[in-house]
């Protein structure tokens, strides 16, 4: 992975540099070093001065072999020959040969050119990033070109922006990063901009996607540091540098798992005593009340939500009950049903036996179709889309046939067969085979599932902006079929179940790992690429490799488990001291952003649903970052968990918000400020639940559920 000398001195002596600066009222112009000089021990040293109006500069720049590469350290010192409204910004672009470029933001481009509205460049601010790198892998050499801060911004504050400003001071350490192709679609330049700014498109402003620019303000008593390195390194995927990219940004950091002040097991405890205390019962229906406001309780009503997509408004959603892909009930009431056996609970045994009951009862159609909403007004089963009663949840969607997601389905199949295990074995696992049966007779002949069916088994596919404008958009949910069938055939063992997850995994294989094509993973924003369209290949396709052997499903679930892994923070954003995360000292180290419609601006939990695939992933592999970004994922979600001794503003212990934001989305259209927290349904400390015992160690596990804790 080291340049050679040659390649070194072009990065200072010839065109593949070019340094840009910008006043904050003026237009942007090319500068060059005034001088260059050789200072020993193998560093260029470079200095660029100068005034743009008011404002004079000085940009020091010192290059170096790094131990990976290049290294570049740039000091800035901006000054003012009087009291100023104005700022200054730098951009560095670095050329690449000639290549066939596939770009790589960590959690927010996967793609050749894939930011909304870009030509063929775009400059993302570090915030939204999980960690602050650019990425250009040549397809036709094999080979890729990393840009990554050395040491990521820790300060930002003093802001000076006020509603509608494009323009604006602001004292900040965070940059941003990006890339231009030059010329032709064959050259490339990697960009590092100081302050930060997003262009030729941003969600941080507005819906309209309005770009900004920050400037950083004069101040001559303060010497801004940043410091950045240029790798080039052999690759035989795109996946792969992406992997190998976001490994070499975490050992440059080297980032440890946040303590929680209560530790692991107070977590899970409060999290289990919570649950426990939301069980209710409508007219002889007996589930989880979780649609609630978190800030103010269990009978209170959760604020309207809103996803790129859809909104709905405040009062609809504590009438429903959720049994797939938020709060998961049922796999709430198998833990609560297993440790409330370890740890001699009778009431947890049998209030987890009503919830399961209740939903076998009123959900599960004669044809094996599974409903996954149930309307505790009306006391009958709804589907999220084309029910007579309208949407009722962020993911339904108008002028749709009626139906329901398959995802929603194999979540809630799953859940039954995992209960089966502890209690109520014939009547789940006979509905969990009666879906299982379902699925064999609508699975398509390549192997795969439609995202979405009818209760008579004909898919979904209308409208496409919601079910997938194309044939592999229509089936992203496949990879959420393959481990229901493998949890049933482990429970009824006749081979078939087995059969059919083989033909979906080979679909998956072929159609999204070899295309390195991941989209329409989660229900609220579809044929978007996400963190969860990647985690679900991963954890599907490592099942099949634990059932068969087959190394090609090992390797497909290395390669889609590295990209998912690639969402979750490695350093910490700063935040302005008058925010709600700098009041209570939260990291951002752990979390995960969740689609690159915002990046990783906006993070939220539910990398813990895949803490154990990662770990397991880690063993297979030897690759131990899998296993250490598990650890900073376990930890750092535990921080927005209210405690008995630290409330965080919310109702009860035991409750959480569903994540915060690390930069600013739709900020003056009043969606959500960098430094707040986000979330207004009660369901996602329950959703977390399960995710922090799946990520516990088997001895960690026998401990948290003896009757002693």
């Amino acid at each position: 992975m080291r340049l050679e000398q040659r390649e070194r001195s072009l990065l200072v002596d010839g065109a593949p540099v070019a340094n840009r600066i910008a006043s904050l009222s003026g237009p942007t112009r090319k500068v060059e070093y005034g001088s260059l000089e050789e200072t020993g021990a193998g560093i260029v040293r470079g200095v660029m001065r100068g005034r743009l109006g008011e404002i004079e500069y000085r940009i020091e720049d010192r290059w170096s072999a790094g131990s990976q590469g290049v290294r570049l350290a740039r000091q800035i010192v901006i000054g003012s020959s009087g009291p100023s409204s104005e700022g200054l910004s730098l951009e560095l672009e670095l050329s690449l040969p000639t290549g066939r470029f596939r770009f790589f933001l960590p959690s927010a481009c996967y793609d050749y050119c894939p930011v909304e509205g870009s030509s063929g460049e775009a400059i993302l601010s570090e915030e939204r990033m999980s960690y602050p790198l650019v990425m250009a892998f040549d397809e036709g050499g094999a080979e890729a070109y990393l840009l990554a801060r050395v040491t990521p911004g820790a300060r930002s504050e003093g802001c000076s922006r006020r509603r509608g400003q494009s323009r604006f001071l602001h004292d900040s350490e965070v940059g941003a990063l990006g890339y231009r192709r030059q010329d032709d679609r064959e050259r490339a330049g990697l960009r590092a901009v100081q302050p930060y700014r997003e262009e030729p498109t941003s969600r941080m402003i507005d819906s309209s996607l309005a770009p900004f620019a920050a400037f950083l303000p004069p101040d001559p008593a303060r010497v801004i540091e940043v410091s950045y390195e240029l790798t080039r390194f052999p690759a035989p995927s795109f996946d792969a540098a992406c992997l190998e990219a976001y490994a070499h940004a975490s050992a440059l950091v080297n980032p440890v798992p946040v303590e929680h002040p209560a530790g692991l097991a107070a977590c899970l405890r409060s999290r289990l005593d919570c649950l426990s205390g939301l069980v209710r019962e409508w007219g002889g229906h007996t589930g989880l009340s979780l649609n609630f406001d978190p800030r103010v309780g269990a009978d209170s009503s959760p604020s309207g939500y809103g996803t790129s997509f859809n909104e709905l408004e405040r009062g609809i959603y504590p009438e429903v009950l959720e049994y797939g892909f938020t709060g998961r009930p049922l796999n709430n009431a198998y833990l609560l049903a297993l440790l409330g056996a370890r740890r001699g609970n009778p009431g947890w045994q049998a209030d987890a036996r009503k919830i399961v009951e209740s939903y076998l009862r009123a959900c599960v159609a004669k044809s094996g179709f599974l409903y996954t909403l149930y309307d505790v007004r009306r006391g009958r089963a709804i589907s999220p889309f084309g029910d007579p009663v309208g949407s009722r949840l962020h993911y339904g969607v108008k002028g749709a046939e009626e139906g329901n997601y398959v995802r929603n389905m194999a979540e809630a199949a799953t859940d039954l067969c995992l209960f089966a295990t502890v209690a109520l074995s014939s009547s789940c696992l006979r509905a969990a085979r009666a879906f299982g049966d379902f699925l064999l007779r609508i699975q398509n002949r390549d192997g795969s599932w439609y995202r979405a069916y009818t209760p008579d088994g004909r898919p979904v596919l209308s409208p496409e902006e919601w079910f997938g404008a194309n044939e592999r958009a229509n089936k992203s949910s496949t990879s959420a079929v393959i481990p229901f069938l493998l949890e049933l055939e482990r429970a009824v063992r006749t081979g078939e179940y087995r059969k059919a997850a083989i033909r979906g995994g080979e679909w998956l294989l072929a159609e999204v790992v070899e295309r390195i094509d991941y989209r329409g993973g989660t229900l609220d924003n579809p044929n978007v690429v996400d963190k969860e369209g990647m985690a679900y290949a991963m954890s599907a396709l490592l099942r099949l490799h634990e059932a068969t052997g087959a190394r090609e499903f090992l390797e497909g679930a290395r390669r889609s488990g590295g990209l998912a892994l690639t969402w979750n923070y490695l350093w910490d954003v700063p935040f302005e001291p008058d925010t709600r995360l700098a009041e209570y000292d939260f990291k951002s180290r752990g979390w995960g952003g969740i689609s690159i419609l915002w990046g990783a601006g906006v993070v939220d939990i539910y990398s813990l649903w895949f803490l154990a695939d990662w770990r397991r992933l880690g063993e297979l592999t030897g690759a131990k970052i899998f296993q250490e970004v598990a650890a900073l994922i376990l930890h750092g979600t535990q921080q927005m968990l209210s405690l008995p001794d630290r409330s965080l503003g919310l109702a009860r212990a035991g409750l959480q918000e569903e994540g915060f934001a690390c930069s600013h989305q739709g900020v003056d259209e009043g969606m959500i400020a960098k430094g707040s927290t986000w979330g207004s349904l009660g369901w996602v400390f329950a959703a977390g639940t399960f995710g922090v015992w799946q990520g516990l160690s088997e001895e960690e596990r026998a401990r948290l559920g003896a009757p002693e804790v």
